[in-house]
């Protein structure tokens, strides 16, 4: 073949310019959902990271943190000392017939608190309550608790607290902002925010030691499992994430069945 006739080789059956190409299309793929770590944790399975126990405090493998209501536990605060988000994440099975008219799941002293009430009307309801360093505000599930496991979560991001039962949105409110005073005496808006506390964090009691001995209320009478402190406002897709992550670890570990 002369060099004048050459022509470049035909390739059959191709069909797409490299020019055009695009990358394939992945049907039904999905973000991963990413969770932070968690700024506390305690899973209560045989483990208790540095806290004392006071009182009748009792952990089995199987089942995790046992309270009879004269007991709780308590850990250093330093690591929630200063935090403007917050997420709780925690396991609870109360036990009401011998329990407190309020169960305090967790607590720390003048910053919040989570707890269920018992006898106090409405009854079998978890509150999560902040203070903002003037005054508390309160979210109130929509839905009650039973007597089995029950997962709960809370959030806060100082315009908004929610309340979350077994990874699903129980109820939320908005925050409002609350008036303070300035340097110079003026009157001023301020948004809500978490103060800085360096009280311990309790779990399974309500401790105020502001006094020369301190007062404990509200204790928790019933089993508890993987509570965790996020420093972090976590969404409700992460929250559902976790639940739904933590729920085999609850079958295996607290050898039960029974989720409400």
């Amino acid at each position: 073949v002369p060099i004048s006739n050459y022509t470049e080789p035909i390739i059959e059956n191709y069909t797409v310019p490299i020019s055009n190409y695009t990358e394939p299309i992945i049907e039904n793929y999905t973000v991963p959902i990413i969770l932070p770590n968690a700024t506390e944790s305690w899973e209560f399975d045989s483990q208790v990271n540095g806290s004392q126990f006071v009182g009748n405090v009792f952990i089995e493998e199987d089942i995790g943190l046992i309270l009879d209501g004269d007991g709780y536990v308590t850990n250093n605060g330093n690591s929630t000392s200063n935090i403007s988000n917050l997420t709780i994440t925690a396991w609870v099975k109360p036990y009401y017939a011998n329990g407190s008219a309020e169960l305090t799941v967790i607590s720390k002293e003048n910053t919040f608190d989570l707890i269920i009430n018992n006898v106090v009307d409405p009854q079998r309801v978890a509150m999560f309550s902040i203070f903002d360093g003037i005054q508390q505000h309160t979210v109130v599930s929509s839905t009650t608790f039973g007597e089995n496991w029950s997962h709960i979560a809370v959030t806060f991001n100082g315009t908004l607290l929610s309340i979350y039962t077994n990874g699903t949105l129980s109820n939320e409110k908005t925050v409002t902002d609350t008036i303070t005073l300035t340097s110079d005496g003026q009157l001023e808006l301020k948004t809500p925010e978490l103060v800085t506390s360096f009280s311990d964090v309790i779990v399974g009691a309500t401790l105020d030691n502001t006094r020369s001995i301190d007062e404990v209320s509200k204790r928790f009478s019933g089993e508890i499992y993987d509570v965790n402190i996020y420093d972090v406002y976590l969404s409700g897709k992460q929250i559902a994430e976790i639940y739904y992550r933590s729920l085999p670890l609850v079958f295996e570990n607290t050898s039960s069945t029974n989720i409400t």
